[in-house]
């Protein structure tokens, strides 16, 4: 139901110095064309991509910036990856770390679509980033003062059938998010 062309996660230690190696960029360029999990290059199997549900499939049909994208669906798909661990990343819960990727969903804007979501290390979920109908965007989310998560509407909108830039900028340690579309804040504050 929509393409993934790249993501890049910046790991941005406590000080202000960040280093080469706390930067993980996955395009797809180097991956052969097919099932993601059969054709991804060899890595440790602890970070291996792998498919939880549904299809994940590298192809060359819509690709944004290069020759191919990940493509899941084409109903409820889903894949998962580690971002943990790694030259000068230790330890990753007293970092802000950026996902930047761009999401094509070939879809209709009366779709709904969850496009991210982030679990800390032990798989409590703290940024769902969802394409909501009409265009919205929603993110679950615990507002401030408040005890539990819950959905909300955030600024921004998405678009049918374009790419569409998406920002995570995470707070691991307090467990917030802020959500930038197209370069542009959707969150008024860290959520």
């Amino acid at each position: 139901i929509f393409c993934l062309a790249s993501l890049a996660l910046l790991s941005a230690a406590a000080t202000p110095r960040a280093l080469a190696d706390d930067l993980f960029v996955i395009g797809f360029e180097d991956y052969g064309a097919g099932d993601l999990v059969e054709t991804q290059p060899p890595q440790s199997e602890q970070f291996r991509w792998q498919v939880t549900k549904g299809t994940g499939e590298v192809q060359p049909d819509v690709a944004h910036g290069g020759k191919q994208a990940l493509r899941l669906g084409p109903a409820r798909s889903a894949v998962t990856r580690r971002f943990d661990g790694g030259n000068g990343i230790q330890p990753l819960s007293a970092q802000t770390q950026y996902y930047d990727f761009w999401v094509y969903p070939d879809a209709e804007s009366s779709d709904y679509i969850v496009v991210a979501r982030l679990t800390d290390v032990t798989g409590s979920t703290f940024a769902d980033i969802h394409f909501a109908s009409g265009g919205a965007l929603k993110v679950m989310g615990k507002p401030e003062n408040e005890k539990e998560a819950k959905l909300m509407n955030v600024d921004g909108a998405w678009e049918s059938r374009q790419w569409n830039r998406v920002t995570l900028k995470l707070d691991v340690a307090a467990q917030k998010f802020e959500l930038f579309l197209g370069g542009k804040s959707c969150t008024k504050s860290p959520i």
